[in-house]
């Protein structure tokens, strides 16, 4: 009778609390490509901040990428390219990859995140015949693991 108590609130957990502490699911996901992020080893200099982004990203796209790359884009309203994450040799369909780098961004740029706004970022994606496409990344910022009790 115990177990059986205890799978119901399993169950129920599963299919009502579950959605709640997702960040976002594939069913609400409308592109490809999903990740989040995090902003770490903060070092502020002058009117420029450098930086480190690290980035889980999952492929939604239904084919493997080969040789991709990732962009990262300022937030002005003519976006211009911040730079870029190491490539990624290969990421499977359904998969997964978490990539790290620095950056140097402006002081304004690093204030509009620190507020809230989430960096822009977009996969290159190599095609057949030498020719690649962008597709954006929709992005979440990563949730923190508290730090244990004292």
């Amino acid at each position: 009778m115990h177990f059986r108590a205890l799978r119901l609130l399993m169950a129920l957990f599963v299919f009502t609390l579950m959605p709640v502490f997702t960040p976002s699911s594939p069913a609400e996901y409308r592109g490809n490509f999903f990740g989040s992020y995090q902003i770490s080893k903060v070092e502020e200099s002058g009117g420029q901040v450098q930086l480190t982004i690290t980035i889980v990203l999952q492929n939604y796209s239904g084919r493997s990428v080969a040789n991709g790359g990732v962009i990262v884009y300022d937030s002005e309203p003519v976006r211009a390219a911040l730079g870029a994450f190491s490539g990624i040799g290969s990421f499977p369909a359904k998969g997964t990859v978490r990539l790290s780098q620095e950056f140097t961004v402006s002081a304004k740029q690093y204030a509009s995140w620190k507020q809230g706004e989430k960096p822009v970022m977009q996969m290159l994606v190599p095609e057949a015949g030498g020719s690649s496409r962008l597709e954006r990344i929709d992005l979440a910022p990563a949730v923190p693991v508290a730090a244990p009790a004292e």
